[in-house]
């Protein structure tokens, strides 16, 4: 039996709201129905969210359970693609999950098992989880998401500084392969950002230039999207960084105040925006091109407003602070 995506994911999600009573009486369905799925889907994204980074044991024994209860009868289930490792991480059920998929990807199995088998492997073992992921994509060719997710796995295993110019290079061939293939404009626009990133920090200055160019003419289309504008950002980034790498300054300061955010995303409300090209400038003393930039940033980034304003300080002082999100 493969679950539908949208219910389980949304059943899955569902479970987050769930209160102990609620937990309670779905325990006890399951307690007299094995079998009954979405009581566990809602416990398993119960739990999850709940208990995923908690150290509470007992608890995460319980979600476990079910998450392995999944892998062996429904190791299609679409929340498996999520991290579900955080809740099954060091926990009686751990071993016996990692067993379980290692025997459902030694005998022939569908792309999707394959997937959901990298995400767990993915903290532990991230070169198994590139494996089953090639695996997948030779299984099933035409799916632009698994070129997505393989590049993901590169860049994963280069930021552990493992063979690092080899998976970015990966990286940047597979997203190059993702790219081609997608049809979704704004998702096509996303991974252009990201390939110019990763192609500028490989040392391939042309293929960087040649996505900025291509993803900012892309974004002229869907200006009104805050997906788009986050990409406009992180674009315009890359850019300034390419022009201090070839010596430009007046452009990268260009650049950085393009790149100012526009606009409340989530992105921006979340994780901040980018910092690495106001860094830059700022040790080169372009202090008054940073300072407007950080005032920009702080309509949008909520969460960052204290660091920002205290950064503000610090140059006024003649400080050069290192900014991060």
């Amino acid at each position: 039996m493969s679950p539908d995506f949208t219910i389980s994911i949304d059943e899955f999600h569902s479970g987050f709201r769930l209160s102990e009573s609620e937990t309670a009486v779905l325990e006890l369905q399951v307690a007299k129905d094995s079998d009954a799925v979405r009581a566990r889907t809602m416990l398993a994204g119960y739990y999850f969210h709940k208990f995923g980074r908690s150290s509470s044991s007992t608890n995460k024994n319980i979600g476990a359970s079910h998450v392995l209860w999944f892998v062996q009868n429904l190791p299609d289930t679409p929340f498996l693609k999520l991290p579900i490792y955080l809740l099954t991480a060091d926990t009686p059920s751990d071993e016996a999950i990692q067993n379980e998929w290692q025997l459902l990807v030694a005998s022939e199995c569908s792309s999707t098992i394959l997937e959901n088998a990298a995400q767990y492997f993915k903290p532990k073992n991230p070169n198994k989880s590139i494996s089953l992921i090639e695996q997948a994509v030779r299984l099933d060719p035409t799916n632009a998401r698994l070129l997505e997710l393989l590049s993901d796995l590169y860049a994963y295993v280069a930021a552990k500084e493992l063979e690092t110019d080899i998976y970015v290079s990966k990286s940047v061939s597979a997203l190059e392969a993702y790219i081609y293939k997608e049809e979704n404009t704004q998702r096509k626009i996303t991974a252009i950002a990201r390939l110019a990133e990763l192609a500028r920090e490989s040392h391939n200055l042309p293929l960087a230039k040649q996505s900025v160019a291509l993803g900012l003419e892309l974004s002229q289309a869907k200006l009104e999207s805050k997906i788009t504008i986050d990409a406009i950002h992180s674009l315009q980034t890359t850019r300034g960084l390419i022009f201090l790498d070839e010596g430009n300054v007046s452009e990268a300061v260009k650049a950085l105040e393009s790149s100012q955010p526009i606009a409340k995303t989530p992105v921006f409300s979340s994780f901040g925006p980018q910092f690495a090209l106001a860094n830059e400038l700022l040790k080169l003393g372009e202090k008054e091109a940073v300072c407007i930039y950080l005032n920009c940033c702080l309509k949008v980034w909520k969460n960052g407003r204290v660091n920002i304003v205290l950064w503000l300080l610090e140059i006024k002082l003649g400080r050069k602070p290192v900014l991060r999100t």
